[in-house]
Protein backbone atom coordinates (compact mmCIF):
# COMPACT_ATOMS: atom_id res chain seq x y z
CA UNK A 1 0.00 0.00 0.00
CA UNK A 2 2.46 2.53 0.77
CA UNK A 3 4.42 1.74 -2.73
CA UNK A 4 1.21 1.86 -4.61
CA UNK A 5 -1.19 3.74 -2.59
CA UNK A 6 -3.82 4.61 -5.17
CA UNK A 7 -4.19 1.12 -6.47
CA UNK A 8 -4.12 -0.75 -2.90
CA UNK A 9 -6.39 1.56 -1.16
CA UNK A 10 -9.03 2.15 -4.50
CA UNK A 11 -11.00 -1.09 -3.66
CA UNK A 12 -11.73 -1.50 0.08
CA UNK A 13 -14.55 0.44 -0.09
CA UNK A 14 -15.79 -2.16 -2.68
CA UNK A 15 -14.79 -4.61 -0.45
CA UNK A 16 -16.13 -3.43 2.61
CA UNK A 17 -19.99 -2.98 0.54
CA UNK A 18 -21.00 -6.15 1.08
CA UNK A 19 -20.35 -5.90 4.78
CA UNK A 20 -23.08 -3.75 5.18
CA UNK A 21 -25.99 -5.56 5.95
CA UNK A 22 -23.79 -8.04 8.38
CA UNK A 23 -25.60 -9.47 10.93
CA UNK A 24 -22.54 -9.54 13.54
CA UNK A 25 -22.01 -6.09 15.45
CA UNK A 26 -18.60 -6.19 15.12
CA UNK A 27 -18.68 -6.58 11.48
CA UNK A 28 -20.85 -3.86 11.29
CA UNK A 29 -18.72 -1.84 13.66
CA UNK A 30 -15.50 -2.07 12.24
CA UNK A 31 -16.82 -1.23 8.54
CA UNK A 32 -18.45 1.71 10.25
CA UNK A 33 -14.88 2.70 11.64
CA UNK A 34 -13.19 2.35 8.24
CA UNK A 35 -15.70 4.03 6.09
CA UNK A 36 -15.70 7.04 8.96
CA UNK A 37 -12.32 7.30 8.12
CA UNK A 38 -12.40 6.89 4.61
CA UNK A 39 -15.01 10.02 4.54
CA UNK A 40 -12.01 12.07 6.14
CA UNK A 41 -9.57 11.35 4.07
CA UNK A 42 -8.93 13.81 1.24
CA UNK A 43 -5.94 11.19 -0.33
CA UNK A 44 -9.03 8.46 -0.50
CA UNK A 45 -11.82 10.31 -1.44
CA UNK A 46 -10.18 12.02 -4.44
CA UNK A 47 -8.90 8.61 -5.63
CA UNK A 48 -12.37 7.45 -6.03
CA UNK A 49 -15.34 7.43 -8.48
CA UNK A 50 -17.96 9.54 -7.46
CA UNK A 51 -20.90 6.90 -7.48
CA UNK A 52 -18.15 5.01 -4.65
CA UNK A 53 -18.03 8.00 -3.12
CA UNK A 54 -21.62 8.31 -3.05
CA UNK A 55 -22.38 4.73 -1.82
CA UNK A 56 -20.32 4.90 1.16
CA UNK A 57 -21.86 8.60 2.32
CA UNK A 58 -25.69 6.45 2.00
CA UNK A 59 -24.13 3.58 4.16
CA UNK A 60 -22.77 6.06 6.73
CA UNK A 61 -26.52 7.20 6.67
CA UNK A 62 -27.84 4.28 6.99
CA UNK A 63 -26.03 3.28 9.99
CA UNK A 64 -27.01 6.84 12.07
CA UNK A 65 -30.20 3.97 12.53
CA UNK A 66 -28.58 0.92 13.41
CA UNK A 67 -29.44 -1.00 16.77
CA UNK A 68 -26.13 -0.17 18.18
CA UNK A 69 -25.39 3.35 19.71
CA UNK A 70 -22.15 2.96 19.00
CA UNK A 71 -21.93 2.21 15.49
CA UNK A 72 -24.26 5.15 15.15
CA UNK A 73 -22.15 7.44 16.58
CA UNK A 74 -19.09 6.44 14.36
CA UNK A 75 -21.56 6.91 11.33
CA UNK A 76 -21.95 10.18 12.87
CA UNK A 77 -18.19 10.71 13.24
CA UNK A 78 -17.64 9.50 9.54
CA UNK A 79 -20.58 12.35 8.34
CA UNK A 80 -19.10 14.72 9.91
CA UNK A 81 -15.59 13.61 8.09
CA UNK A 82 -17.25 13.88 4.97
CA UNK A 83 -18.41 17.76 5.74
CA UNK A 84 -15.28 18.98 6.91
Amino acid sequence: MVIHPKQALKSIPRLLLPNLQASQEGERMACTALFAEFLGSPLLMENEPKAMQKQVVRATLQWTEDSNIHIQGRALHGLKNAVT
